[in-house]
C-alpha cells in the first residue's frame, strides 16, 4: 500500500508531458526604438508545445495570439519635429506568424538553431506626421511584413529590408533579423555623431534556471530580434538608430496542476508520518 501512495504521489509530482501539449503563458512584447520610452505590450494564451517530454527542455512552441493591438510613444526632440513632422510613433500588432506558416520557434532549450522564418510580426508601424493623435491620413503606414520575391516574405523577426518613404523627403529603411535567444545587437547614432553599439539578450530558463526545465510551469523565455533603421532626418546625414523586439513568455501553472502537486506533496507527508509512528 505504501509503494503505492509513493507511486501515485510521485507520478503526481513530477507528471509526464505528452509529445504535443497546451502551455499557458502571459507575455509581453516590448519594442525599443533608439532613445524613446519603450512600447509594451501584454496578452495571454494558449501555446503548444511538441516534443518535449516531461516537462523538460522546450523544443517546438507554437503561440496562437495572445498579444495584440496598439501603443505608441510621443516623439519631443525638437530635431525631429520641427524639421520633420514626426510627432509620435505607434505600433499596431496583429499577431505572429507569416501568411504561410504557423507562428513557431524551434530547438529553444534543447539546442540547435531557432526556425528562422515562421516567426514574424504581423502588424504595423505609424511614422505620425504633425498629428498626434495619429488620424488615417496622417502618417506613413509600415507594413512589418511584406511579400520580396515569390513567396518570401521579410520584416521584422523574419529578416530582410523594409521601407517608407515620402511626406517631405523622409525615408526610413529597417534592416530586420530572425529572433534569437541569444545576443542581439544593433548601432545607435548619438546627437554628437558618435556611433555606439547597444545590445540586448534572449535566455530560457525553468523555475529552477536551468534550460532543461525550460517547459515546466513557471518556465520563461526572452526572445529578441534588433532591427538597424537608417533615415535620412538630417540634412547630409544618415541617421541610425538601433531599435529592438523583445518577446517574453512565462508559462503559467495550471490551477489543476497546483492542485495535484498539493496532493501529491500531502500524500508523501502522510507517508512519512505513517513511517514514524510505526517506529
Amino acid at each position: 500500500m505504501r509503494k503505492l501512495v509513493l507511486i501515485l504521489a510521485l507520478t503526481v509530482l513530477f507528471p509526464v508531458m505528452a509529445s504535443a501539449a497546451p502551455l499557458k503563458w502571459h507575455g509581453t512584447l516590448r519594442v525599443d526604438l533608439g532613445s524613446l520610452p519603450s512600447m509594451v505590450l501584454n496578452g495571454s494564451a494558449v501555446g503548444t508545445v511538441n516534443n518535449s517530454t516531461g516537462y523538460g527542455h522546450l523544443n517546438n512552441l507554437y503561440l496562437n495570439g495572445g498579444i495584440t493591438g496598439g501603443t505608441g510613444v510621443p516623439v519631443t526632440d525638437p530635431e525631429v519635429t520641427q524639421a520633420n513632422g514626426i510627432v509620435r510613433v505607434e505600433i499596431d500588432i496583429s499577431g505572429f506568424g507569416t501568411p504561410t506558416s504557423k507562428a513557431s520557434f524551434g530547438q529553444i532549450s534543447g539546442g540547435g538553431p531557432i526556425n528562422p522564418n515562421e516567426f514574424g510580426t504581423n502588424g504595423f508601424a505609424k511614422i505620425c506626421l504633425y498629428d498626434p493623435n495619429c488620424n488615417p491620413g496622417g502618417f506613413l503606414a509600415l507594413d512589418l511584413q511584406v511579400h520580396a520575391t515569390g513567396s518570401a516574405v521579410e520584416g521584422a523577426g523574419i529578416g530582410g529590408l523594409l521601407s517608407i518613404g515620402g511626406f517631405g523627403g523622409i525615408r526610413i529603411s529597417i534592416i530586420n533579423n530572425p529572433w534569437t535567444l541569444g545576443n542581439a545587437a544593433a548601432v545607435d547614432q548619438t546627437d554628437g555623431g558618435n556611433f555606439v553599439n547597444v545590445t540586448t539578450n534572449g535566455f530560457a530558463h525553468g523555475p529552477a534556471s536551468l534550460t532543461s526545465s525550460t517547459a515546466k510551469p513557471s518556465g520563461s523565455v526572452q526572445f529578441v530580434t534588433p532591427l538597424q533603421i537608417s533615415t535620412n532626418l538630417t540634412t547630409g546625414s544618415n541617421e541610425l538608430i538601433a531599435t529592438f523586439q523583445v518577446l517574453t513568455l512565462h508559462f503559467i501553472p495550471e490551477p489543476g496542476m497546483l492542485l495535484l502537486l498539493g496532493s501529491g506533496v500531502a500524500g508523501l507527508v502522510l507517508l512519512g508520518r505513517q513511517r514514524m509512528k510505526r517506529k
